[in-house]
């Protein structure tokens, strides 16, 4: 098992322009980082294990890093987010406040059905629905990859044999470990993670130390069967859909604790202590005193609207009918 093939989603960074043409020029470059990582893994697969340097360890350590940053995970964290900021903002002004910032924008007033609709959708639990954008994805893989594939190549590797004790693999398996000694509250991100763990067969995984305090060589040790539930809990902790095992391995049964549920969105939705249907909290279009938008700041004023990418049908009834 080499978890690469547990990553593949075809079409998947396919970009359509506004003429109708299709470019996987993205799928592209991605193989032409995977190839050169090939390389490097095999040495790290080997016996005696060979430690890549130079050109081979900066391979090796991009292609993890892109099996990070190009999940489906990371994809829906940035939408999720951005539709969370515009539930929130448009709850605090209430259906009035919503009212007045529409037909700002439009120039035309709007009907109470249309404002009804258009309240209730951008303040469903999660905010509104966004068609997903491989290129919005893609930029953020862009922004991300060199950062996290230098932390990378200055860490500490760890390369651990479990010889009796198999690991599983996950849909996202590469996972953050966060720093034992931080409060249990601090989540974990690629700014603070300590290490990043990744199964790299059956039977080796690999762990690389990138928080304070890593500095040292690259070694390798065995792994106990304790390691082992630990790596394999982080890993089906990681997992959104599908973890995979050697069909002659029964890992799962022996991890500790009950595999979790499916994940289909990455953020918690919050409360509705911020949804205020009957605040007036934009003023209305002829008004000298109407909010203006705040460089880098994001209050409705900062809204662009009509909103990119929504998914938002409207139809006028017919009073006929």
């Amino acid at each position: 098992m080499v978890v690469n093939d547990a990553t593949v989603n075809n079409d998947y960074y396919t970009v359509e322009f506004e003429d109708g043409t299709v470019s996987d020029a993205a799928e592209t470059m991605f193989n032409e980082i995977e190839a050169p990582a090939s390389s490097a893994l095999r040495g790290l697969l080997s016996t005696p294990v060979v430690f890549p340097d130079g050109d081979q360890r900066d391979a090796l350590a991009a292609w993890i890093a892109l099996q990070y940053v190009r999940s489906p995970a990371i994809r829906r964290q940035r939408d999720e987010l951005h539709s969370a900021m515009v539930r929130m903002v448009v709850g605090v002004v209430g259906k009035r406040g919503l009212r007045n910032f529409i037909e700002e924008r439009e120039g035309v007033a709007i009907s109470a059905a249309r404002l009804e609709a258009e309240w209730e959708d951008l303040t469903k639990p999660g905010g509104p629905t966004s068609r997903v954008r491989a290129e919005n994805h893609l930029l953020n893989i862009f922004e991300l990859l060199p950062s996290t594939t230098q932390r990378l190549v200055d860490g500490r590797w760890m390369i651990v044999d479990f010889t009796e004790n198999p690991l599983v693999a996950g849909d996202h398996p590469v996972f953050l470990m966060a720093d034992p000694e931080a409060p249990d509250w601090r989540g974990v991100g690629l700014g603070n993670a300590h290490a990043f763990g990744l199964a790299l067969s059956r039977h080796r995984g690999i762990i690389i130390f990138t928080g304070d305090g890593h500095a040292g060589p690259d070694v390798m040790g065995p792994g106990s069967a304790d390691e082992a539930r630990t790596l394999n809990a982080q890993t089906i902790q990681n997992a959104r859909e599908a973890i995979y095992h050697h069909p002659d391995d029964d890992p799962v049964a022996w991890f500790g604790g009950e595999l979790p549920q499916p994940r289909p969105t990455e953020l918690t939705v919050g409360d509705n202590s911020l949804i205020l249907p009957d605040a007036e909290g934009y003023p209305p279009p002829a008004r000298d005193d109407a909010e203006p938008a705040e460089p880098g700041g994001f209050s409705i004023a900062n809204l662009v609207w009509p909103i990119p990418d929504r998914v938002f049908e409207w139809m006028e009834p017919d009073d006929d009918q």
